[in-house]
């Protein structure tokens, strides 16, 4: 099971849509810090 981590991005949507890409396979995606609103919007 692969489960991603990513925090204080800091609006860094190019970067985290990278690295959503990068592990599509993932089972779950995390968010811990800044920049967590950037990641809902990413995720809809």
């Amino acid at each position: 099971m692969k489960i991603i981590v990513m925090s204080d991005s800091h609006g860094s949507n190019y970067n985290m849509r990278a690295v959503m890409n990068l592990h599509s396979d993932a089972f779950m995606f995390i968010h811990t810090g800044d920049g967590c609103e950037d990641f809902m919007k990413l995720c809809n």
